[in-house]
């Protein structure tokens, strides 16, 4: 009899268990799936709304380690009433309380990724920055015409594919070849040195809807704090060399200071913001040896500085605003519309990462190379990996005398 009454109690529990299962909805069953990117998601087991489940539990009760492992969008529930099958026994065996039946069932759906840190020593990466000796060697002063323009774009300052230290160090390697490059044209080189910063200068946490904040090394303060050193590390290496330098930022996709959920002003930028705060710290500086800098950026509701170079009139822009292929069609309508930038005969932009030139009757299209490694994105998706460089400029009665990409060894 013993042994029949054990057998009808596993069986009586293992329908019951089946109409349990039943009761969870289809969409909160268990389960973890693993997206391309390497992220998961996780459908926990039915937990007790008497639990109290945290972060760390969740991790842990699905076998990550939280101090390696994090819910990056925290969690959604589900409840729902459910039975539980090893209360019949108790009942069977003369327990009276029939809520043991039944309990409010709670799932949890969540992502999971990795941990990132900034691994870098942000006040040691700005010390390193102050503290590197720039190219003092004064030379003739006998300056020619035309203007000397470093074009410096995509840096993306903090993205995961580019250690930041690596990085910094590529655009003060640029900064430095450039002064070395502008000094090599000997006493009659232009007297007007132009430094144009072309976007996306930092990786930012907005782009691609905001989803590439993990990828992101650095906190956002720490990212423009970075920039800004870059910024005044580049303006104390040309400025005692020239009798006029003027410095351009143009905000880019990366450096919106706005989530995508709400459309502030074009100029809302944080590569805006931090040549502004360098132009403040000149000003408050009150020292001689920037009285002949002046500092450029879009005004209210605009995205880039168009102003005159050498001669000739210069757009220069990230490159967000147009399609590849589509350059020419997007600068037409700004001449069409009337617009500052249709006056252009030169449009200088970054963000294809890519160096380029095009020409077409008297306007040619420049595209700087970007300064950060590569887009691992990108690289998956067409196979081109990145070429780090930095552009130089020469431009005279309206022309283009001379050009140059700057290459370090490194990324030869």
């Amino acid at each position: 009899m013993a042994v029949l009454k054990e057998e009808l109690e596993a069986t009586t529990q293992a329908q019951l268990r089946k109409e349990a299962e039943a009761q969870i909805p289809k969409a909160w069953r268990a389960r973890e799936r693993v997206r391309e990117d390497g992220s998961r998601e996780i459908v926990s087991r039915p937990y007790s709304d008497a639990d109290g489940v945290t972060e760390e539990s969740l991790l842990r009760d699905h076998g990550y380690d939280p101090e390696h492992y994090m819910l990056p969008n925290g969690w959604k529930q589900s409840s729902w009433t459910a039975y539980r099958p090893e209360a019949y026994r108790k009942v069977s065996e003369g327990e009276d309380d029939l809520d043991a039946f039944t309990f409010t069932a709670v799932a949890y759906k969540f992502d999971v990724v990795e941990r990132t840190s900034s691994k870098s020593d942000i006040e040691g990466l700005l010390r390193m920055i102050e503290g590197l000796p720039v190219i003092t060697t004064l030379g003739s002063r006998n300056f020619s015409g035309g203007a000397f323009v470093h074009a410096l774009g995509d840096p993306q300052l903090y993205k995961l594919e580019s250690p930041v230290e690596e990085t910094a160090q590529r655009v003060i390697d640029h900064i430095d070849m450039g002064v070395e490059s502008y000094m090599d044209m000997g006493p009659h080189r232009p007297g007007h040195v132009h430094i144009a910063w072309l976007g996306d200068c930092i990786e930012g946490v907005v782009s691609q809807g905001g989803k590439n904040r993990w990828r992101t090394t650095g906190t956002l303060t720490e990212q423009v704090r970075v920039l800004q050193r870059l910024m005044m590390y580049a303006i104390k290496a040309y400025a005692p060399h020239c009798e006029k330098l003027t410095v351009a930022s143009v905000p880019g996709n990366h450096d919106e200071a706005s989530s995508r959920d709400l459309q502030t002003r074009m100029d809302d930028s944080w590569a805006v913001q931090a040549l502004v705060s360098v132009e403040d710290a000149i000003a408050f500086s009150e020292s001689d040896a920037f009285r002949h800098v002046e500092c450029y950026v879009p005004g209210p509701d605009q995205q880039s500085v168009v102003q005159e170079l050498g001669g000739a009139i210069v757009c220069q822009v990230h490159g967000h605003q147009f399609r590849i292929g589509k350059e020419y069609q997007w600068w037409q309508g700004q001449t069409f519309g009337g617009q500052p930038e249709g006056r252009a005969t030169i449009l200088l932009h970054g963000h294809q990462h890519h160096f380029t030139v095009e020409e077409q009757g008297q306007r040619i299209r420049i595209g700087a190379p970007a300064l950060e490694t590569e887009s691992t994105w990108w690289k998956h998706k067409t196979g081109t990996p990145g070429n780090p460089g930095s552009l130089l400029l020469t431009i005279n009665g309206g022309r283009i005398q001379y050009m140059e990409r700057l290459t370090t060894k490194g990324d030869e």
